[in-house]
Parts: structure tokens; sequence; C-alpha cells
């Protein structure tokens, strides 16, 4: 079971990592923590931490990410999501934050299907300012 979710996150992660491919969100909560966007908007459905990345030909090389960045992943039909501020929208939003170690947004990732991404973009600009 354990390795099964360590592969599921993996996966997760490693689609995250492709940001060519899905478009960023601008909002305004990019460099605010993400408890505000949280408060805001209601608790990620899952939590992954960002893969510290090493470089060089040897063990122990530089990292090019600190081990506390996070992914969240929040979706706008989320049970726990509709929270009292807010019902749950019919239609789908899918987002990835991406927070630095101190807990801050580097941006908004929008999830889509593959030839999705504009109407999720769209969409997901409706639900998130």
């Amino acid at each position: 079971m354990r390795a099964t979710c360590s592969l599921f996150a993996c996966l997760i992660v490693a689609g995250c990592n492709t940001s060519d491919k899905n478009p960023i969100l601008k909002s305004s909560f990019e460099g605010q923590p993400s408890a505000n966007f949280f408060h805001e908007f209601g608790p990620p459905s899952q939590v992954i931490p960002v893969e510290p990345e090493t470089f060089g030909d040897r063990p122990g090389g530089a990292t090019t990410v600190d081990n506390k960045e996070l992914y969240y992943y929040w979706s706008s039909i989320n049970k726990k999501t509709a929270h009292l501020k807010r019902k749950a929208s019919d239609r789908e939003c899918q987002l990835a934050l991406r927070t630095t170690a101190e807990g801050d947004i580097r941006w908004i990732e929008v999830l889509a299907e593959k030839g999705q991404a504009e109407a999720a973009l769209v969409n997901c600009s409706s639900v998130v300012r």
C-alpha cells in the first residue's frame, strides 16, 4: 500500500513539474502565504513535498530546490473545499499551488486534460481571482 501511494505521489508531482504544458493562473494570491488562499477557498485535497533535485556527478551534489517546498492540490468540487463561505462549484477547477519553503505561493498551475488547457484556465480564472 505504501509503495502504491508513493508511486501515485511521484506521478502527480512529475505531472506538475511540467509547467510548460499546464497554464499558469495569474492571481493576486501569488507571493502571499498559502494560508490566505485556503482561508478564502477551503483546504487542499492533497499535499506533496517537492523532491529535491541534485546536479553534478557525485553524491551530495548541490540541490536545486529546497526540500520544504510543497505542491498543494486543490479542487473546486472537493467536499472538503465546500465550506460556509462558498459552495462547491458544479464545474471543476483543479489547481496545483507551488509554495516556497516559507509557505508563500510561487505560482498556481491549472491542471487540465490534454487539449483542454485554455478552457480550464478560463474556468479557473472565474473561480479564483
